[in-house]
């Protein structure tokens, strides 16, 4: 039988979004880096009108919305297959990235800084790149597993819930291995929502125990990220974070800003370098606007399929015509510095086209987040899963389009909820021999 959320349980990820997105405004216009634009109006109204698109087509998608048709769906058989199929690839994976079947934890602990250009030239020499199409051809089927553990945790059994947590540790082992912090950063976060959403979905019922453990399992996760990724930092050659000096526009961190002041010493590392990764796209979107629209037609959203293209065609020159490339003439890095969703998204739709994007977005929140709780859709959970880092990162960088694994991933499951939310079923059959 179906749930029925309140309206409040409906609204809340509406409400995190837009205050979220509304702290990496207030942080880039009075936070410690002093951007030359982060007064600037116009970057304020696009920034805004962003928000308010993104919010409208929430509230539009509650006014329409119908609930899915209901099918019968064994998610413990999705689930197995995703832990099988990460646990068979996973040190291929490795291979891949750190030239290692097995992270070089202790490696990426020591010195992250090295572990870091290590990962990254071993990468580049593309050694790895089979494995990398491979993940790519199978990244629909490896994402399942994490947003289905914790969402059903309750339903799985010891065992499953074993291996479960082994994969999300060997995961980080690998990120820290490679000298990154997103593995960590994305646990951090999307954790927290997730079992926020079982309980909305009635399959975690609180009390004191749990209420604690969760806590205790968030403190955990975000313990670990601020750590390491004030470790990351500190050891990179050339870190803005430890210089407080940004390149692009000659930006320097204000060393008596208010938020600064309210901090210990050993915490403004942390502070410097987050405000940084969330605020420097809003930087870039100011340079962009001073750039004329030249549309890409699909190709400037997505890197990869960009780079894609232009190895079947012969041309290039695309990427070049993208924005985060244009504004390198102002002392941008489109490859080193983090250009915010926005400064794709603007190389398709132009800058005002992208609240049509958001107004998408938005009804695409909203309706995946009711089938999730209400129906308990498994496609439309792990799209939950998919938004929320998208929406995370918004400012900061493309999640979705910049690599071939997070692009299939999300049309592919995009695909199957549509599909089974409609009531249709996808099918393989063969005609008898008359």
């Amino acid at each position: 039988m179906t749930r029925k959320a309140s309206l409040l349980t409906l609204m809340a990820p509406l409400i995190f979004f837009e205050a979220y997105l509304l702290l990496t405004v207030l942080l880039f216009r009075f936070g410690p880096w002093q951007y030359y634009n982060r007064g600037s109006n116009e970057i304020l109204f696009f920034a805004l009108l962003y928000q308010a698109a993104l919010a409208g087509g929430y509230l539009l998608a509650h006014a329409i919305y119908r609930a899915p048709v209901q099918q019968a769906g064994n998610f413990r058989r999705l689930f197995t297959l995703s832990l099988l199929v990460n646990l068979l690839i996973f040190p291929l994976t490795s291979l891949a990235r750190t030239g290692f079947p097995v992270p070089d934890v202790l490696g990426g602990l020591r010195s992250p800084g090295e572990a870091y250009a290590r990962s990254l030239t071993y990468r580049e020499s593309g050694a790895g790149a089979v494995i990398e199409y491979l993940r790519i051809l199978l990244g629909p089927v490896l994402y399942l597993y994490f947003p289905l553990a914790v969402f059903y945790w309750t339903k799985l059994s010891s065992r499953a819930r074993f291996w479960s947590v082994t994969l999300v540790v060997m995961n980080m082992a690998l990120f820290v291995a490679m000298g990154t912090n997103k593995a960590i950063g994305d646990y951090a976060v999307t954790v927290p929502i997730l079992l926020l959403t079982a309980v909305a979905a009635g399959l975690i019922r609180l009390n004191a125990k749990r209420v604690v453990l969760g806590g205790v399992i968030v403190v955990a996760l975000a313990g670990m990220f601020t750590s390491f990724f004030s470790a990351t930092m500190n050891s990179r050659a050339g870190s803005s974070i430890v210089s407080g000096y940004f390149p692009p526009g000659n930006t320097r961190v204000d060393a008596q800003n208010l938020l600064l002041q309210g901090v210990p010493e050993s915490g403004r590392t942390l502070v410097v370098g987050l405000s940084n990764y969330i605020t420097q796209g809003y930087f870039a979107m100011g340079l962009a606007l001073r750039e004329p629209f030249v549309p890409l037609y699909g190709l400037g959203t997505s890197p990869f399929v960009l780079r894609q293209y232009e190895t079947l065609t012969g041309l290039s020159g695309l990427e070049e015509q993208t924005y985060p490339a244009r504004i390198e003439k102002y002392g941008w890095l489109k490859d080193r510095y983090w250009s915010s969703m926005y400064l794709w998204l603007a190389s398709d739709l132009g800058f005002w086209g992208i609240p049509i994007f958001c107004l998408l977005l938005g009804m695409m929140l909203y309706t995946t987040w009711r089938d999730a709780i209400e129906a308990r859709d498994v496609w439309a959970l792990n799209l939950v899963a998919l938004h929320i880092i998208v929406v995370f990162y918004f400012s900061s960088n493309n999640q979705i389009g910049q690599s071939g694994e997070a692009l299939w991933t999300y049309l592919a499951i995009f695909f199957m909820w549509i599909t089974s939310r409609q009531g249709i079923r996808i099918t393989l059959s063969s005609r008898r021999s008359l």
